[in-house]
């Protein structure tokens, strides 16, 4: 399903299915890959969606979300790989 810009609910949900396509190559890629928990999962949903991303990213996600420097950086690789994805 493509997202829809003029419904917000289809267009977060396109997003949301892109980061998990984007997870299912690291899983297929890498059979150690590490799932990001919920909070890293919502941070890269979340980089995704911002136009522009803000600059820079790891301070933003751990003021916005509460992660660590470690949690920001797989928001970020996570975020990446589901635009690489698109």
């Amino acid at each position: 399903m493509k997202p829809d810009k003029e419904n917000p609910a289809t267009a977060i949900g396109g997003e949301r299915r892109r980061i998990e396509d984007a997870l299912q190559c690291c899983r297929e890629g890498d059979g150690n890959a590490v799932v990001p928990s919920a909070q890293v999962h919502a941070a890269a949903e979340a980089l995704v969606m911002t136009s522009p991303t803000p600059k820079p990213a790891v301070p933003w996600l751990r003021q916005t979300f509460g992660l660590t420097v470690s949690e920001a950086c797989q928001a970020i690789t996570l975020a990446r790989a589901a635009r690489a994805v698109k």
